[in-house]
């Protein structure tokens, strides 16, 4: 049984995928940037001895999502939940923060 995080490359999706680690669950983590979550399922493998499943997905792409979850369903049959800490953001939004 696992966790499937959707958003699990940075903010709260990343954090959750940590927290869920260190409980000893198993983890499916799919965000759009293939390195961050490679780097993350390293980290949280060596660190605390769980399985981790990398699933790359665009989800502004909807029609890819479709057919990369059509052909993972395999993936998704032992899920013990789902969590979608997902944000996204458009090429022309205007994103200025303090720190």
């Amino acid at each position: 049984m696992s966790y499937l995080i959707i958003g699990a490359s940075s903010g709260l999706g990343k954090d959750l995928a940590y927290e869920f680690a260190k409980n000893r669950k198993n983890l499916i983590i799919a965000s759009r940037d293939i390195r961050d979550l490679k780097s993350i399922k390293s980290d949280i493998e060596t660190q605390f001895q769980v399985k981790v499943q990398i699933i790359q997905i665009d989800l502004s792409m909807i029609e890819k999502v479709k057919r990369k979850t059509d052909f993972n369903k395999s993936i998704f049959r032992n899920l013990e939940g789902i969590l979608f800490p997902a944000g996204q953001m458009y090429k022309d939004d205007y994103i200025n923060l303090d720190e």
